[in-house]
């Protein structure tokens, strides 16, 4: 009798019979039989819904498998529901799902599949039935980055042999679908291995030698610090004797102010200035005696008041020299970053003062290194290696410090460059050759000869070998479930040709070797090497792929990528998926997304960050948003407000504004309307309703371009637009002023912002903030008055947009009526701005007495919320007041009487009444008229009754 031929176990498919395992059949055994849990003669519905009521019971599991003994596979929905509904339920339950052997169970699975529950389930079924699940997820016809068939991807890749017999059983349908999923991502030109990188033509990891540099135990020596104030390039003139008079008065009349007078002890009025200025600057109040007496702190004397006051440090004018360097060196750093012209202090009290420099600047910027370019310091070698290694910003300032220091750089860096940690080892040689490379090895063998003859011979051969990093004893795979083929493709810069798809794991290779904050130098050659537009892609591609495979920690360097390699639309997916990290309270990840922004650095990551900086819906990311805004500007030397001025994108506008979008036979421009988003019109300048789709006349490589372009602006306007919008708003809120080259370069002539500053009306102030004259900026960029005048600016006016309150009726209704006869919208109100002004005796108080007892929507409470106020909660979870910060510690505020619980849904039309409105901390007089105009304007913009 002829033997039959065994069938293929990857054409295994479901037998329809349960297939019990141990572990089912013990948690059956555990069934207690009751009489009235499930009735005879009663369906499975009515036994299903019984099984339920037995939640978090002792015969709950084991009810579940008495039906499955009982129904068998029709016992199917009641497992598939178990674990949609994300309850808690032991291994079992998913192994019974499992071992439900019918069609529907596989469907029932793959339905799911997007689903974190139901994923794994999908690739263990596959285990079983390969190509009996292909061909279900198969017939969800998914695109090429959906789960689906990523799921797809990561069968085929596990087993390879599953792909012909897929490809000899699927049905057309299911042929075609496999066939567009398998195609290479794009078609191209690939190029020859001679035209590859050197990175990836000798593979860091083959045929590699270990480092001959030996590991030793320096104890690093130490010479006295110099210090060279001749090399100060601040932009202000030390003051290395100390402060002058006006200084000191200055000084002194902010010790008397009232709100610091007010919050001193009852018993300061007899202090001195010394004792008062111990207080102001933190001191608990039991220690001022003592610090007197000893002229020394300690940092446990200082109280949480520390820092408070801004400039607090400047009183240190007014202690005994001995004390002055001890608060100086022990005082909170919270304290230290927040005083002005912090220079001037270490001038004042020279090398003594050098230990509190890394404290108070704690990771290199354009500040420090303006500081650490005049000490001759041996301490700061690593500080400033770090910052040369992974800070671009400071790379030059760092790299001169190393040259203009050698001896001092080299005698700092030699104990970590031949020590114990791999990234401190690699950073100090890193900087070593540099020294090495820039004619300073003489001045670096002195100073090994310092540290032995170990150091000597250690350097010897660290500068005779290539530089290398240290890798990992087994090499990190690259992840299997990714589809290579399937990834953008990756071009090199030298002639536009794609590596080929076998190169391609070695790149996955190269980046899952980078650690964070630490990339490979592999990445690094690769970068030299490919279009950074070609790796960004390649990077979102794999971005997406990590977040639609529930992110899995191994794979955690994929997320580390985007900060090295990404752009601008890297930038607008991790703003996207931190905020909905942040939202699923996933906290560590959203912030390490915000570091990310940081190290993209382009204008539109920065735009995102400021964003962060200013919304309210999340305390965290703003506080943290807010910190990482004020490093930046610190390593860039500008103010918050300049960095944001200076990370607007352009959106790749021309420079009139506009973007030509060109179809081949067709061409259209894109405008901007007084909203910032975009239009389109003809070739005769007529706006049409949009972009029409290309034809069959159009060039279809070109039309295509142009299309997606279009859609890519649109969304990046989108993000863009509202933001600047509301910065001017707030500028012309905030009285800010610009100096005449600032608004002639980041305004007037800036691509995208020009569309709303031709919106608005103009203002040149002079040195003491009055209005001087008031101009609109026309279509040629000219500058013209009420009356369509042309006017000059001087060179060092001062220009902002003035504030309603600040325009006589008479000039507000001139250049609105020229704004109508030109047809031109403002993007917010200006000219038409609702004014409030307080009578004299309001403004002695701290109160709005007519809010009290005025009725408002819970809707027009939260309208106070786009507005900067943010709730406040009290006693037992309610919602009972709204406050808004103001500068210098101020808030103003409405207390309510209602019921709002904090976890409630909100009912936009519940009723509230306030019951006060008012001040904290000062009278009104003390604010400006426009800030009081706008507090008052927040309030009526609610909806409310009497």
């Amino acid at each position: 009798m002829a033997r039959q031929a065994k069938a293929d176990p990857l054409l295994a498919a479901p037998d329809g019979k349960v297939h019990w395992t141990k572990g089912m059949q013990e948690w059956l055994d555990l069934f207690v039989e009751d009489p009235g849990l499930f009735l005879p003669g009663a369906g499975f519905d009515e036994h299903h819904g019984a099984h339920k009521a037995l939640l978090g019971k002792d015969n709950w599991v084991p009810s579940a498998f008495r039906l499955l003994q009982v129904y068998g596979v029709d016992a199917l929905p009641l497992f598939v529901d178990w674990i949609a509904s994300k309850r808690y339920s032991p291994p079992a339950v998913q192994t019974a799902l499992l071992n439900i052997h019918s069609e529907q169970a596989v469907d029932a699975v793959v339905e799911r599949h997007r689903s974190a529950e139901f994923r794994p389930l999908v690739l263990k079924l596959a285990k079983k039935w390969p190509v009996f699940v292909l061909r279900k997820l198969l017939d969800v016809n998914p695109a090429k980055k959906q789960p689906a068939a990523l799921l797809i991807q990561e069968i085929l890749n596990q087993d390879p042999g599953c792909l012909p017999l897929l490809r000899e059983h699927a049905s057309e349908a299911q042929s075609n679908t496999l066939e567009r999923l398998l195609e290479v991502a794009d078609a191209a030109e690939e190029a020859e291995p001679a035209e590859f990188p050197p990175v990836l033509r000798e593979l860091p990891w083959a045929n590699r030698e270990p480092s001959r540099v030996p590991s030793l135990s320096l104890q690093a020596i130490h010479d006295v610090p110099g210090i060279d104030w001749s090399r100060w390039k601040g932009y202000e003139t030390l003051k290395v004797d100390g402060p002058d008079l006006s200084d000191l008065a200055y000084s002194e009349a902010v010790l008397k102010r009232s709100e610091i007078a007010s919050e001193m002890p009852a018993h300061a009025s007899s202090w001195d200035l010394a004792r008062k200025s111990l207080w102001a600057m933190g001191l608990d109040a039991g220690a001022i005696e003592r610090a007197i007496a000893s002229e020394s702190v300690h940092e446990d004397d200082f109280a949480v008041r520390s820092g408070r006051y801004w400039d607090c440090v400047s009183f240190l004018r007014f202690l005994p020299p001995n004390l002055a360097l001890s608060v100086f060196n022990n005082i909170p750093a919270e304290g230290l970053r927040r005083g002005y012209r912090m220079p001037d202090k270490f001038a004042w009290f020279g090398a003594a003062s050098l230990p509190r420099f890394m404290h108070l600047y704690p990771t290199a910027s354009i500040q420090s290194m303006l500081l650490a370019a005049c000490f001759d310091w041996d301490a700061l070698a690593m500080y400033v290696a770090r910052g040369f290694y992974a800070n671009r910003w400071v790379k030059q300032e760092a790299g001169d410090w190393l040259l203009a220091y050698p001896a001092a750089a080299a005698r700092g860096l030699l104990p970590a460059a031949f020590g114990e940690d791999p990234a401190e080892r690699f950073i100090a040689q890193n900087a070593l050759r540099h020294l090495a490379a820039n004619g300073q090895v003489a001045a670096v063998a002195e100073q090994a000869a310092r540290y032995g003859s170990a150091a000597e011979e250690a350097l010897r051969i660290m500068l005779s070998e290539p530089q290398r990093e240290l890798l990992p004893e087994k090499l990190p795979a690259p992840p299997k479930s990714v589809h290579v083929p399937g990834l953008p493709r990756l071009y090199l810069k030298s002639n536009g040709k794609a590596l080929p798809i076998g190169s391609v794991p070695d790149v996955l290779t190269i980046m899952a070797l980078c650690k964070q904050d630490a990339p490979f130098s592999g990445l690094l050659a690769l970068q030299e090497a490919l279009t950074p537009e070609s790796l960004a892609k390649f990077g979102q591609a794999l971005f997406e792929w990590w977040r639609d495979n529930d992110t899995p920690p191994k794979e955690r360097w994929i997320f580390w990528m985007q900060g090295v390699i990404g752009n601008d639309e890297t930038a607008r997916q991790l703003n996207v998926a931190l905020k909905q990290w942040r939202a699923a309270l996933v906290r560590v990840r959203a912030y390490d997304a915000m570091e990310m922004l940081v190290q993209i650095g382009s204008d539109v990551a920065l735009m995102y960050l400021h964003q962060l900086s200013e919304q309210t819906r999340y305390n965290d990311l703003r506080e943290r948003a807010v910190g990482m805004m004020e490093d930046l500007a610190e390593q860039r030397g500008l103010s918050m407000e300049q960095l944001a001025d200076r990370t607007v994108p352009d959106l790749g506008l021309d420079q009139n504004g506009r973007l030509a979008l060109d179809f081949g036979p067709r061409s259209f421009i894109v405008r901007f309307d007084e909203h910032l988003l975009p239009y389109v019109c003809d070739s005769d300048g007529k706006r049409i309703k949009d972009l029409p789709k290309p034809n069959s006349k159009d060039d279809e490589a070109i039309a295509k371009a142009a299309s997606q372009r279009y859609k890519d602006l649109k969304k990046q306007a989108k993000n863009v637009a509202r933001a600047q919008v509301n910065r001017l708003e707030d500028a012309m809120c905030g009285q800010r002023r610009w100096s005449a080259e600032e608004f002639e370069t980041l305004l007037v002539r800036h691509p995208l912002l020009r569309h709303l500053v031709l919106r608005l009306v103009w203002g040149s102030y002079d040195a003491s903030g009055k209005l001087l004259t008031l101009f609109r900026v026309a279509e040629d960029l000219s500058y013209a008055d009420a009356s369509d005048n042309a006017l000059q600016l001087p060179l060092d006016a001062k220009l902002g947009i003035p504030h309603r309150l600040e325009l006589a009726d008479a000039d507000a209704q001139a250049f609105a009526q020229l704004f109508a006869d030109y047809e031109v919208l403002q993007p917010f109100e200006q000219l038409g701005r609702a004014t409030y002004r307080l009578d004299e005796a309001a403004l002695d108080g701290s109160t709005l007495p007519e809010w009290q007892d005025r009725r408002v929507s819970t809707g027009a409470l939260l309208g106070l919320e786009n507005r900067g106020w943010q709730r406040e909660v009290g006693d037992g979870g309610c919602i009972d007041s709204f406050v808004k910060a103001l500068d210098g510690g101020k808030t103003v505020f409405i207390t309510l009487e209602g019921e709002w619980f904090v976890g409630d849904r909100a009912d936009p039309t519940a009723i509230h009444t306030i019951t006060r409105c008012g001040l904290g901390g000062a009278q009104w007089r003390t604010l400006p008229p426009v800030l009081v105009s706008e507090i008052q304007r927040d309030l009526h913009q609610m909806y409310w009754t009497k």
